[in-house]
């Protein structure tokens, strides 16, 4: 199963990187429980220095408020595993890295955290560009590394659409 998604993953990214070459722009992710996965995937490809401004690894809260600007109220009242702070981390990554895209993942990669309302495998993941969000919540099954793996994956193409979308 892993392998299949690396390899989904690997064309993924490149198919991310042709659409930031065509548009002639940098993009950037926030990551949580994908661990810097999504910017490994990017940096795989020969030439990504091209598109990929690079990448935020903020499992920790404070990190989050720090270096992303998410607002502590948001924390406390959303919770860390929530679309607002998936949203409000793809926006603060964009300014962070000064990009014009980026993506960000938060979520119980398992086997233990999670909740009734967020149960383990539960990931939100938001895209941001020129102004536009939007954000998903998936629930994976598998292991850690496959929940990891799929939303990296899901991530990804969360992105490329949010670009190729956009006028």
């Amino acid at each position: 199963m892993c392998n299949g998604f690396n390899t989904e993953l690997a064309k993924a990214a490149e198919a991310l990187g042709k659409i930031c070459i065509e548009r002639g722009i940098m993009i950037g992710s926030a990551e949580s429980c994908t661990g810097g996965m999504i910017a490994e995937a990017c940096t795989a490809i020969s030439g990504s220095s091209s598109w990929l401004r690079g990448s935020i690894v903020a499992y920790d809260p404070a990190i989050k408020q720090k270096l992303l600007g998410v607002p502590e109220a948001t924390i406390q009242e959303m919770g860390v595993v929530s679309k607002e702070t998936a949203i409000a981390m793809a926006e603060g990554a964009t300014r962070a890295l000064d990009c014009a895209g980026a993506v960000s993942t938060t979520g119980y990669a398992g086997p233990t955290g999670g909740d009734a309302n967020n149960p383990c495998g539960t990931v939100y993941m938001a895209a941001a560009y020129c102004g536009t969000v939007i954000y998903e919540r998936h629930i994976f099954l598998g292991t850690r590394h496959e929940v990891r793996v799929q939303a990296a994956l899901s991530a990804i193409k969360l992105l490329t659409s949010l670009i190729q979308n956009s006028k």
